[in-house]
């Protein structure tokens, strides 16, 4: 079960004893942040100052190997492949910058490592990104507040399981 805390450096090996010491079968171990990253599942978080960034997260293992667009598959899943990995981006990057980054990351895969045409790239990254801007438009326009200051806030909600010992 992976679970993601903030705790004060100075408090960390209170927390893992205590947690450890609620059930023999469970045993919690944490990891440290490096050089103001510290990866958790699919989502990299950067320090940054008194916030917190995110963009994608990606083993070094990882070989950017996706459904070929040359294999014997519907088109519609391989598009399907990269318009989730399109969404994904949108959801975890928290900012402009980290978003054109990941996008032109996967341009580039697609292109070079995966065989997607161009064209087909470029129509799935316009097409979500219109997507992304029409739901923006829908949130700004329902809001209760209309004085509200507009505020980049990202959230990720991640699923919660229930404790099986």
């Amino acid at each position: 079960m992976d679970t993601f805390a903030y705790v004060k450096s100075e408090s960390t090996d209170y927390v893992l004893t205590t947690l450890n010491s609620f059930l023999p079968n469970i045993s919690f171990t944490y990891d440290k942040e490096n050089d103001s990253q510290l990866p958790f599942l699919d989502v990299l978080f950067i320090r940054n100052g008194t916030h917190l960034d995110t963009t994608i997260y990606r083993k070094d293992t990882h070989n950017d190997l996706y459904l070929h667009w040359d294999a014997f598959a519907s088109v519609s899943w391989k598009r399907g492949t990269l318009r989730t990995l399109i969404n994904r981006a949108y959801l975890i990057c928290s900012n402009k910058e980290l978003l054109h980054k990941e996008l032109g990351y996967l341009r580039s895969v697609f292109l070079k490592k995966n065989g997607y045409p161009l064209s087909t790239i470029k129509q799935l990254m316009k097409e979500i990104e219109e997507s992304q801007k029409q739901k923006e438009v829908t949130q700004v326009s329902t809001t209760d507040q209309p004085n509200q200051q507009e505020q980049n806030v990202h959230s990720l909600l991640l699923p919660l399981r229930a404790l099986k010992v």
